[in-house]
């Protein structure tokens, strides 16, 4: 989770919201958040497990779905905008922008099934101190939209789909190099 390296995307996807609108998202976006470390933290290996999801797919497929949202921030207003603002609290801000593949892999690591109860409970206080920073940036970072001219807004959030995109071409390539890894050893 990175709340100041995800701020510019939100204020990128929220813009034209009230700031009735932006503060629900970030509540509901927090909610989702909260919820999701704490699966991935307490069952996220059996999750992969369950449904036989590797974590080279996971990233491949977490990174295809940032892409598909940095396309969607260069060409103009992003679908994103259509849907309801409950909507986009889930998808792509809770995830994959905020806990994506990266954040669930490195939840599922920590807490593997051979940890002590005291590892789990040591990544789930980190994790929920991670929550708390993520809506505290997101909640007060409403201030910079309103110090920030709109040209600025919009200049910024173009910049930022070139970076998500970066990240998403990282994510896949990683999770292609796992995959070919697994595939040539012996």
């Amino acid at each position: 989770m990175d709340p100041p390296g995800v701020l510019p995307v939100f204020i990128s996807l929220t813009e034209d919201f009230s700031k009735e609108k932006r503060n629900a998202i970030v509540l509901r976006a927090s909610i989702v958040i909260l919820f999701l470390v704490t699966v991935f933290t307490l069952a996220g290996d059996y999750l992969l497990a369950f449904f036989d999801i590797s974590v080279s797919s996971l990233q491949v497929g977490g990174g295809v779905l940032l892409m598909i949202i940095a396309a969607e921030m260069l060409g103009g207003p992003p679908r994103t905008r259509e849907l309801d603002p409950e909507d986009i609290a889930v998808v792509p801000i809770a995830t994959p922008l905020i806990v994506g593949p990266g954040t669930m892999t490195i939840l599922i690591l920590l807490t593997t099934r051979k940890v002590s109860l005291m590892n789990t409970v040591f990544v789930l206080v980190a994790a929920y101190l991670a929550v708390l920073a993520t809506y505290l940036t997101l909640r007060f970072g409403e201030k910079l939209i309103e110090l920030m001219k709109p040209s600025v807004v919009r200049a910024v959030g173009r910049f930022m789909a070139v970076i998500v995109a970066a990240i998403a071409a990282e994510m896949i390539m990683r999770g292609i190099a796992s995959w070919y890894a697994a595939l040539t050893s012996p």
